[in-house]
């Protein structure tokens, strides 16, 4: 399957960002799988087009703007260097997985088991090696 060369995590607070830069809290929120027993997996957007970013920027939960403080826009060539790397070990992948509402919704997905403290680094090193830039809301 090809993938765009860019990928979207919404940012709902501050307390994701330092000095405008995502940290890598923003990465922690990984849930199961429902179609896949031995990953867990963090929604995220494929920036297949502008209308990607609309569709995050634009999300609301409870009749308000989910992502108050925009999107984070990363690399999906910087990220794959990092899945094949010691640090993730490949335990780290990502899928395409539309819904009804979103087109672009997509996953990353990563193996369950893997340490807390190598999952902070991973977090760590996708927010600091694949961030290319900050999409804020227009109030």
């Amino acid at each position: 399957m090809d993938y765009p060369d860019k990928w979207i995590r919404g940012v709902i607070s501050e307390e994701y960002l330092k000095k405008g830069l995502p940290k890598a809290s923003l990465f922690s929120g990984f849930t199961d799988c429902e179609n896949k027993s031995d990953y867990e997996e963090l929604s995220i957007n494929w920036y297949d087009r502008e209308e990607a970013l609309m569709q995050i920027l634009d999300q609301k939960k409870d009749g308000a703007r989910q992502f108050k403080i925009g999107a984070a826009i990363f690399s999906r060539e910087k990220l794959d260097e990092l899945c094949a790397t010691g640090y993730a070990d490949n335990c780290y992948k990502y899928e395409r997985s539309p819904t009804p509402d979103n087109e672009y919704h997509g996953n990353l997905l990563a193996k369950k088991g893997i340490k807390k403290e190598d999952k902070k680094m991973v977090a760590s090193l996708i927010a600091a090696n694949c961030f290319i830039k900050l999409e804020l809301q227009k109030i």
